[in-house]
């Protein structure tokens, strides 16, 4: 289970109890399990409505790419500097996605709010 410190180091500024941290690692055994029913890496996950790109850092190791959408430009600009090489953070909205059909191979969408 993730630390609360580790949490506050690896995603500074993000607002989390306990509690959230527990959920946060319960999604994400569920998430890296599904994904791992593929037998491959995908080649492009998006993070919709990433907001402290919490899932979307821990994506980087199962997946090629991945993109991490959220509608709010400040959450974006303060995580761009810690994330993987092939991760790519975009502004743009979860109703009019700024991509392309059928490029996507998988979706994260977790508290869109």
């Amino acid at each position: 289970m993730l630390q609360q410190t580790q949490h506050e180091r690896i995603f500074p500024g993000s607002p989390c109890s306990w509690k959230q941290i527990y959920l946060i690692d319960k999604r994400w055994r569920f998430i890296s399990e599904v994904l791992a029913t593929k037998g491959k890496k995908p080649e492009l996950v998006l993070d919709s409505g990433c907001g402290y790109c919490i899932y979307t850092q821990r994506l980087s190791s199962l997946a090629l790419r991945i993109i991490g959408l959220d509608i709010f430009s400040e959450y974006l600009k303060d995580y761009n500097a810690i994330m993987a090489s092939n991760v790519m953070l975009v502004q743009g909205s979860a109703v009019n996605l700024p991509l392309p059909s059928n490029v996507v191979n998988a979706v994260i969408c977790i508290e869109l709010r």
